[in-house]
């Protein structure tokens, strides 16, 4: 029983780096945790974390805004 809510556990999380193969990309890496992707976001100065549900289909950023628009989203946390 324990191994199988540690393999359920592991499997859940899942982390993809597109910064790393295209430097200039907008999103640095997506971080799966099941119902809500983690997305981090690389902003002209710094960077920033917003997340996307998967069942509303929307971008949240920190400030508790939604958009379904991956590019509004980036453009308020990047403001």
């Amino acid at each position: 029983m324990n191994s199988l809510l540690v393999a359920l556990a592991v499997s859940s999380t899942f982390t993809l780096y597109p910064g790393f193969v295209a430097p200039k990309a907008q999103v640095e890496a997506v971080r799966d945790k099941g119902l809500v992707l983690e997305v981090i976001v690389r902003c002209p100065v710094g960077t920033g974390i917003m997340s996307y549900s998967k069942v509303d289909k929307q971008f949240c950023t920190p400030d508790w805004t939604c958009t379904r628009s991956m590019q509004k989203a980036i453009a308020r946390l990047c403001k």
